[in-house]
């Protein structure tokens, strides 16, 4: 392989490229790194010296990287081997368990070298075999991954092999002049395969696909194009054609978000969207927060969410927030959707205890949250389960007597009027019910008798 290291100050990422390539691929390093001559570890794998190499690596760390003067770059044993396809090399230091993730000073796993030039398909087998992350273990959005390596070498062979393995396939986040050639040859790639009958690939492309038409199209353009498969769920991260539409940010994001709860409504569509919601939840992973926030906008818009609904959703939420850890944005979100359902289900009748007990115990956690936004939805769920016949038993069991004074002047300065109204019958219901209430009530009880007592004598 010829490595040319090109310098470009925008991307900031460099990769071995033929010289024919070089209008196509230019991620590039900020920073190059001037390599001026071969370690001998490395010069072993070059000259096919596999009985020296066996010597060198007595003292020397077997995943550990060395200059390579030929790649431009500081790499692995593993991954020399793999660059200039050594493969009795390669399959000795996989028997002496070479790490397959082990990645270069520039940050290109073994997979990704594989994925350059005519390394043959082999070798990628068998890193994936050694249980080599097929995503490249990249730690950074802007490298791009095997799978991409691959489509813009025109490798379909390893690009299935990758996907197969559990490659997730997406476009590129690149900020270059080059961008939109890449993701047409992953679109391409990625078309082919499913012509080839790679079944997942004609599922993956659609969203491929979509992303691109979000970069380049209209609104109405791209609702016109994807309409037959707004609900399709991607089978890599379980996300629909709707959650990634409902998910846009940037100067459109009000039109597409507005334009994506019409299409639900006028297709009658908003219960299976819900429903396939909460079904994918267990996997969405570090989606579920997106999700949330596409329902919470979606509930908004409603006058009133069905008790099927809420019994079918609320769990979910509740699994997520005792379970999971996440930051307090995504925690106030999860708390300020949970109001929104128990404000907007008007019929609370299948609320049995075992159901209300949960929610109110885990919702008891947020109340102290240093009279947060958190904090205040919190109280505000707690004002929407007055009217359940469990209300009193709810704030025994809680030890729940009054609102903050705080939460209720932080409510008053908002535009809800309806958080407004519940925090403040909350408060006379827990003043009306406090036991200190009940004392004094039963003390005037017991004065009044003792005047009409006085009175007939």
């Amino acid at each position: 392989m010829k490595a040319l290291n090109l310098e470009d100050q925008t991307t900031g990422f460099s990769v071995p490229v033929q010289e024919e390539d070089m209008n196509i691929i230019q991620i590039l390093e900020k920073t190059a790194i001037i390599i001026q001559e071969t370690h001998p570890i490395i010069q072993c794998i070059i000259s096919n010296k596999p009985d020296e190499l066996k010597r060198l690596l007595k003292k020397h760390d077997i995943n550990g990287i060395y200059p390579c003067k030929e790649l431009k770059d500081e790499v692995s044993p593993l991954i020399a081997a793999v660059a200039f396809q050594k493969e009795s090399i390669f399959s000795f230091l996989l028997r002496k368990a070479a790490n397959p993730n082990t990645r270069s000073r520039n940050r290109w796993a073994p997979l990704h070298w594989a994925s350059f030039d005519k390394v043959p398909l082999f070798f990628v087998e068998k890193l994936l075999a050694a249980k080599a992350d097929p995503n490249g273990a990249i730690d950074n959005e802007v490298i791009p991954t095997p799978v991409q390596a691959a489509a813009i070498y025109d490798r379909d062979d390893i690009a299935e092999a990758l996907i197969g393995a559990g490659a997730v396939v997406t476009t590129f986040s690149l900020n270059c002049h080059q961008h939109d050639a890449y993701d047409e040859k992953v679109s391409k790639m990625l078309h082919r395969l499913a012509s080839n009958g790679v079944q997942i690939c004609s599922q993956i492309k659609v969203f491929v696909d979509l992303d691109i038409a979000i970069r380049r199209k209209r609104p109405e353009e791209v609702f016109q194009l994807f309409d037959h498969v707004m609900l399709q769920i991607s089978p890599q991260v379980h996300l629909s054609v709707l959650d990634v539409i409902l998910s846009v940010s940037g100067p459109n994001e009000t039109e597409y978000r507005s334009k994506g709860i019409k299409w639900l409504k006028d297709n009658h569509k908003l219960n299976l969207y819900i429903e396939d919601a909460v079904k994918h939840f267990p996997n969405l992973s570090e989606a579920q927060p997106l999700v949330v926030r596409n329902l919470h906008f979606l509930f908004c818009t409603l006058a009133e969410i069905p008790n099927n609904v809420s019994l079918m959703l609320i769990p979910e939420l509740l699994e997520l927030l005792s379970t999971k850890k996440f930051n307090p944005n995504e925690q106030e979100l999860f708390v300020v959707t949970l109001y929104v359902i128990a404000q907007k289900t008007k019929l609370k009748d299948d609320w049995n205890w075992d159901f209300i007990e949960k929610l109110s115990s885990i919702m008891f956690a947020f109340l102290c949250k240093d009279h947060s936004n958190t904090a205040m939805y919190a109280y505000g769920i707690f004002a929407n389960l007055i009217t359940t016949e469990h209300a009193s038993r709810i704030f025994t069991s809680i030890g729940l007597t009054s609102v903050p004074e705080e939460i209720l002047t932080s409510a008053e300065m908002r535009m809800d009027g309806y958080l407004k109204e519940g925090l403040r019958q909350l408060q006379k219901y827990l003043i009306h019910q406090s036991p200190a209430s009940q004392d004094n009530k039963e003390l005037l009880a017991h004065k009044k008798k003792k005047k009409k007592k006085r009175r007939k004598t």
